[in-house]
Formats: C-alpha cells, sequence, structure tokens
C-alpha cells in the first residue's frame, strides 16, 4: 500500500516537474522570439522518420489515446529538425489534451502542390469561428478551454513564429461532432508564379491565378489556385488593379474557391495596399468568393475591413452562381 502511495506520488512530482519544465522553455523561446535571437539551424532530413519518432515518444508515454499514423510520404526537407519537432509535439499534445473523451488522434503528412502538408486531427471539443484566427497569438487562449485546461496559450504562438521562418502556413478546421484538425504547410520549393501567358488586355494566366474580363456581363474575373503566399498575393493584386485600370472596369469577381491551406497573413497584408488602390483604379463592386477553410475565410473579412470609404462595395460568397448575381444588379 505504501509502495503504490509513494508510486503515485512520485509519478504526480515528475508530471508536474515535467509541465514546470515546458513551461519554462516556452518562456524563454517567447523571450527569444521577441528579442528576435531565436536562432534557427536548418539541415536536410527525413520529414517522415521525424513524424514516426514523435509519435513513437507519445505513444510510450501515452494511454489514454490510440496516436495512428493515417499516411506519411517520404520525403527530405531543409529545416530546423529540433525546432519542428517542437512544432508536431504540441499539436499531438494539444489533441490529447482538448479532446478528453476522444480515443484516437490521427496524423496525417502528404505532399500537395510542391508542399509538405501536416495535419493533426483530434475528436474533442470545438473551437467557435471567431476564436479561430486568435489561436497562434500569444497567450490567447478560448475562455471556456482556459477553465478547464492548464497552459499559457504560448505553445502555438511558438509553432507559427517557427513555421514563418520556414515560409510556412497553418490553419484550423473545427466542426460540431468531428472535432478539430490542425494543419501545416512547409512549402519544399519557393512558391514561384510560373507558365505566365497574357495578352496585357483582357487576359493573365499563371499557376497561382487566372484573370479574365468577361465583355459581355462586363466584370474581370480572378481565379486563385493553390498556396500563397505574401509575393504572389501582391503580384496578384497588383496585376488585378493593372487590368481594372486598363479596362475601366467597376466589377470585379474574386474568387478563393481553390486556395489551399491558409494565406489569411498574405490577405490581410495585402488588402492595406490592395483595396485603396483597387478603388482608385474604379472598382466600385467587389464579390468576394471564399476559400473551403473557415480560418482563411475569417481573415478574408478582415481584410475587407480596411475599406474605409463608400466608393467600393465588398460582398462574400460561398459560390459563384451568388457572386455572378449579385455583380450583374449592379
Amino acid at each position: 500500500m505504501w509502495v503504490d502511495t509513494i508510486h503515485a506520488l512520485a509519478n504526480k512530482c515528475l508530471d508536474q516537474s515535467n509541465k514546470l519544465e515546458r513551461l519554462i522553455s516556452n518562456l524563454l523561446t517567447v523571450s527569444k522570439v521577441n528579442a528576435g535571437k531565436i536562432v534557427f539551424d536548418k539541415t536536410e532530413f527525413g520529414f517522415k522518420d521525424l513524424l514516426k519518432e514523435c509519435i513513437e515518444n507519445f505513444r510510450k508515454n501515452v494511454t489514454s489515446h490510440t496516436i495512428l499514423l493515417e499516411k506519411s510520404d517520404d520525403v527530405l526537407f531543409n529545416g530546423d529538425k529540433t525546432r519542428l519537432e517542437q512544432v508536431i509535439n504540441n499539436l499531438i499534445s494539444n489533441a490529447i489534451k482538448y479532446s478528453p473523451q476522444g480515443i484516437e488522434i490521427i496524423v496525417k503528412s502528404e505532399v500537395t502542390e510542391n508542399s509538405l502538408v501536416l495535419s493533426v486531427q483530434d475528436f474533442g471539443i470545438i473551437i467557435e469561428p471567431e476564436n479561430l484566427s486568435m489561436l497562434f497569438e500569444r497567450y490567447y487562449r478560448v475562455d471556456h478551454v482556459s477553465r478547464h485546461y492548464q497552459g499559457l496559450g504560448l505553445g502555438l504562438y511558438i509553432a507559427a513564429e517557427i513555421l514563418r521562418n520556414h515560409n510556412g502556413n497553418f490553419w484550423v478546421q473545427s466542426v460540431l461532432g468531428e472535432g478539430s484538425a490542425f494543419s501545416i504547410q512547409l512549402p519544399l520549393i519557393d512558391n514561384l508564379i510560373t507558365d505566365v501567358a497574357t495578352d496585357n488586355a483582357t487576359f493573365y494566366h499563371t499557376n497561382k491565378l487566372k484573370i479574365d474580363f468577361h465583355p459581355d456581363k462586363q466584370y474581370l474575373e480572378a481565379n486563385w489556385n493553390g498556396f500563397q503566399n505574401m509575393d504572389t498575393v501582391l503580384s496578384g493584386g497588383l496585376k488585378m488593379i493593372n487590368f481594372v485600370g486598363k479596362i475601366k472596369c467597376t466589377k470585379v469577381l474574386n474568387d478563393n474557391t481553390h486556395v489551399l491551406g491558409n494565406w489569411g497573413e498574405a490577405s490581410e497584408g495585402g488588402a492595406n495596399h490592395f483595396f485603396p488602390l483597387m478603388q482608385n483604379a474604379g472598382c466600385r463592386f467587389f464579390a468576394w468568393i471564399y476559400s473551403p477553410s473557415i480560418f482563411a475565410q475569417l481573415a478574408a473579412q478582415k481584410s475587407a475591413e480596411v475599406v474605409v470609404s463608400n466608393d467600393i462595395t465588398t460582398r462574400f460568397f460561398n459560390n459563384s452562381e451568388e457572386a455572378v448575381g449579385w455583380l450583374e444588379m449592379q
């Protein structure tokens, strides 16, 4: 009996010690991030091997959940292995923590659009849409979550900074009854604009963006495709503005249906310049079709908030039929 009691106390002390160690480590990392002193040691390594190692470590210490590696493409990645391990561990530990009634954690890693995409799916509590876009901010924790789970909200903030240094991105999908899936994107090659075809008057086609003017309905259509970053968004946005000015077009259809992942930071940053210039070029009606990600939808709404003039009207839609119908009525 005494042996069992001592053993239980020892395990509890060890658990508390590990939590304190993680907290101190996170605080030190945040201080380095804020001071711009965080150091990254980038080398080439097998991402599949790293992922399997992380999962095996969890399997040895976690009995409450089964961690399933559903898919893992074998790919070499050039990055800071230790820092990316920190990101993976944070996503998996959060999935376990916030799904106390769950049984499985599903991990998947695959190559998509010249990027490595990792997702961690749990079957626990959902995250309300208004909280999604703030999850990666320092010290931010959802109110109802903070009352039941320990932590300072530093892990995802640190993960976001590590991903930015690797030119990566992140997003979250959370659905009632299905739990939450946290995903990250790490580009394997530079996210470049290629395959340019244009007449500099009515169309401009690339692998990232297709712009077409519809003279019969007098609107400019922009279809974005794949993963986007600040460079592709700014470049594509300037092309749209140039076409609007040349054609003297007052109506724009901005279609994000085929955008992958989250381009929230890029769209939000670009909007500070994009909307005022678009307005000056002559645009008066801007129909914006959402991308599939709720995370990106919130960022799109936030980016549209920079419009301070009544000279341009922005509306959001879930499909092209409704968007085109609205433009035709203007």
